[in-house]
């Protein structure tokens, strides 16, 4: 599982819906050369901006930690096949004596195979239990995948919100009468772009929610 893919991807799902909703309702005109239309990457704010990048590191933390034992019984697991594949190999090398040892009388050779019977039967009960550890692993990590895409969700949708309240509070102070998401525009000029000035917001903002305040 890719944090920053499903991140970015989350990101341009819920900022692109928004904001095209929004320039729906403004039902502007082509003709009306007055009118400001600027574009955002969504994408670019949550790499490059502070808070973008704290929400990244977060998931990423939490996906490992959740993940690590996981990946300690997936080890287990490897390990126990190539003991299991040791063992099978060993019983079929001692069959491949026994039947080929032309010293051993019918009567011998039947008492040899007879005695391999328990190692085979003991090599089939450890293979059916770690076939069961395989299952439950496979189950683990489904709702491993399960709880890290609503862990996602959650703070992908707090992220939305900084993010779309900056854009509106920009868009109103500097007299943008569209935004536009890059990601979902055809074409747009490098020029009416003003990702970076989100990004800057975005990081005045988390300058000042993280600056200690001084006790007078």
């Amino acid at each position: 599982m890719n944090v920053n893919k499903l991140l970015l991807c989350m990101s341009l799902t819920l900022l692109t819906h928004d904001f095209f909703a929004d320039s729906e309702k403004k039902e502007f005109s082509h003709k009306n050369s007055g009118t400001i239309v600027v574009t955002i990457s969504g994408q670019t704010v949550v790499q490059k901006s502070k808070i973008g990048q704290k929400v990244q590191k977060k998931l990423q933390e939490e996906q490992e930690s959740l993940s690590k034992p996981l990946q300690e019984d997936e080890k287990r697991i490897r390990i126990k096949e190539q003991e299991l594949l040791k063992k099978k190999q060993e019983l079929d090398k001692d069959a491949e004596e026994i039947t080929n040892n032309k010293l051993l009388s019918p009567e011998a050779k039947q008492r040899k195979f007879e005695g391999l019977q328990d190692r085979v039967r003991i090599l089939e009960e450890d293979k059916a239990e770690l076939e069961r550890l395989a299952k439950r692993l496979q189950a683990d990590a489904k709702r491993l995948e399960g709880k890290m895409s609503q862990l996602y969700q959650d703070e992908m949708s707090k992220l939305d919100v900084q993010i779309r309240d900056i854009i509106k509070d920009v868009a109103a102070r500097e007299g943008w009468d569209v935004v536009l998401m890059e990601e979902g525009v055809v074409y747009a000029a490098p020029s009416v772009s003003k990702t970076d000035v989100i990004i800057k917001e975005l990081d005045d903002l988390d300058k000042k929610n993280n600056t200690p305040k001084l006790k007078l």
